[in-house]
């Protein structure tokens, strides 16, 4: 019959879904390996957002230096990662006034990109703490009778971690009574945060 394949044409084709079957377990090798780089990207992510800062907290710029001893009520206000703005500024000139000092304190060269700019900004955070723990501990800031800190955006990490590393060093009897304003705060951490966008802000 014409109309009936001849033995060479079957042949072909066969020939080609021999070869299609056997290029299979290649295909299915390089998808494995492309799922398992996508599967240990966000770990990869995470690894790199957590990861130690290449630089040292001694190089972060002292904070308290220029705060005078007769000082009552301390604000320190704690910029987003690119640093102060016209918004900080504007907090700044408010609170300001008799009896209270205001440091604005710019760490933007510290703070890295979006993955870890939380992470970084906790660690200015505890340094924070821990100087003004020993400010206070070698007698500075006798006075103070406030300490008033404001995170904006992801400097609510640096702002939260302050709080609770001064109150873990200062003994009660010692410490000023904190107060603590996060603004607009940047809560994500890592990817898995970053990824949850909703709760993000």
């Amino acid at each position: 019959d014409e109309s009936s394949p001849g033995l060479a044409q079957r042949e072909g084709v066969y020939m080609h879904s021999a070869l299609v079957l056997t290029s299979l377990p290649v295909s299915r090798a390089r998808l494995l390996q492309g799922a398992g780089a996508l599967c240990g990207l966000p770990f990869a992510c995470e690894l790199y957002a957590r990861a130690p800062p290449r630089w040292s907290s001694d190089e972060l710029p002292k904070a308290f230096e220029a705060v005078t001893a007769d000082v009552k009520e301390l604000v320190v206000l704690l910029p987003g990662a690119g640093g102060p703005d016209a918004n900080t500024r504007r907090i700044v000139a408010a609170l300001g006034g008799r009896g209270v000092q205001v440091v604005e304190y710019d760490y933007r060269r510290f703070a890295g990109d979006t993955l870890r700019a939380p992470f970084n900004s906790q660690r200015v955070g505890e340094t924070l703490g821990e100087e003004l723990a020993r400010v206070q501990s070698a007698g500075g800031l006798p006075r103070l009778e406030v300490l008033h800190l404001i995170g904006v955006s992801v400097g609510a990490f640096a702002a939260d971690r302050c709080a609770g590393v001064y109150a873990a060093r200062v003994p009660a009897s010692g410490r000023a009574r904190t107060r603590l304003t996060l603004l607009d705060p940047f809560t994500a951490r890592g990817l898995g945060g970053l990824a949850r966008a909703a709760s993000a802000y």
